[in-house]
């Protein structure tokens, strides 16, 4: 839904350098390093020790979207629909 919001938008699995198989402490601080803003639904990021420290000490900026984003339409999605 992004992707079709913004051209800058890019999943992570397309992404020069990075692989959908990667794990979170793998690919956050490269997402970091490039000065990316993450969004996910994956909340073990906030969950999970090594995964927070991490987070923090990489500066990733993170975006979590709210449970059930996932099961919603793209029309539903859409920030202008979303008021």
């Amino acid at each position: 839904m992004l992707r079709a919001l913004r051209e800058d938008v890019v999943h992570i699995s397309k992404a020069r350098g990075f692989r959908r198989s990667e794990p979170d402490t793998v690919w956050m601080p490269k997402v970091a390093a490039e000065g990316w803003i993450a969004v996910t639904l994956d909340v073990s990021i906030q969950r999970i020790a090594v995964e927070r420290l991490v987070r923090a000490k990489s500066g990733l900026r993170v975006v979590f979207l709210a449970e059930g984003f996932r099961n919603k339409s793209f029309f539903e999605q859409s920030p202008e629909n979303s008021w």
